[in-house]
């Protein structure tokens, strides 16, 4: 599949509200492909290699919103706790509900 206007980005953006119980957020980019053990899965591209492959891509990639828990509330050597908030088709439909969310000017380079 040939993309079409798609930009990779991962952001990571700090949260300056002490009364939330994200201390950041981040925007990923996600693709969903084929899946090795048939049927599909949607995957993290992380890096521009990764974005350029698109052999087994179904679909555009999209922009996931994903808060980060201020609290770890798991074992020190786990990644730290997550929710996903919400997905958008266009990185900066994604930068603008954080823009909303936070109350602040958010900078988001992607490429």
């Amino acid at each position: 599949m040939k993309m079409t206007n798609q930009r990779l980005c991962n952001a990571f953006i700090f949260n300056t509200s002490t009364k939330s119980k994200f201390f950041a957020f981040e925007i990923i980019t996600v693709r969903e492909c084929e899946s090795k053990n048939g049927g599909t899965e949607f995957r993290e591209i992380k890096t521009a290699s990764e974005f350029l492959d698109e052999h087994d891509a179904l679909d555009e990639p999209f922009y996931r919103v994903r808060g980060l828990y201020r609290k770890q509330r798991t074992a020190p050597n786990n990644p730290t706790e997550f929710a996903v908030i919400a997905e958008f088709p266009r990185v900066e439909q994604a930068k603008s509900f954080l823009e909303d969310l936070t109350g602040e000017k958010i900078w988001v380079h992607y490429y």
